[in-house]
């Protein structure tokens, strides 16, 4: 007699869900650029970087890439706790990020000087990731996403420390 074990379907998209995040962040991080210039194409849409950090982060300048154009993608580091991964854009017109928020659970709303900004939990397939979400003033679109044990203050730190470079 075979004993046959049938796992839930939310568990194996699950486990499928994270393996590709685990493919897409190697990726990320083995053909990244060895340098950390910004290429012409996405002069015109300058990076917004933090010019303080809270302490044990830092930028990681070789992460620093374009993915698509007008897109930018950062990771800041820590030796002692898991990576925050940052991208960029000019908001799309057709967005509505106030649909987006609806999907973010324990929301705040930061004032500071850059623009508007959230931070909340955002949930999907069981996974749980932290996100800040600003909407410069320059209607750049700039997301934060991090461990949901990443400190809401180290957040807003860096959220309120971005200046366009």
């Amino acid at each position: 007699m075979v004993i046959r074990r049938h796992y839930p379907a939310p568990l194996i998209i699950s486990l499928l869900l994270v393996g590709c995040i685990i493919g897409i962040v190697t990726v990320f991080l083995i053909f990244k650029p060895t340098s950390p210039t910004i290429p012409k194409e996405t002069n015109s849409s300058q990076l917004y970087l933090p010019d303080r950090l809270p302490s044990d982060y830092s930028i990681d300048k070789p992460s620093i890439s374009h993915p698509d154009k007008g897109v930018a993608a950062v990771v800041i580091k820590s030796k002692t706790k898991a990576p925050l991964f940052m991208s960029q854009q000019k908001l799309p017109n057709e967005f509505n990020v106030n649909q987006f928020y609806k999907n973010m659970t324990e929301r705040k709303k930061v004032v500071n000087d850059i623009g508007n900004t959230s931070i909340g939990i955002i949930s999907d397939r069981g996974i749980r990731q932290k996100v800040v979400s600003i909407v410069t003033k320059d209607k750049t679109w700039i997301l934060i996403t991090a461990e949901p044990t990443a400190t809401n203050n180290d957040l807003i730190s860096i959220a309120a420390h971005l200046v366009k470079r």
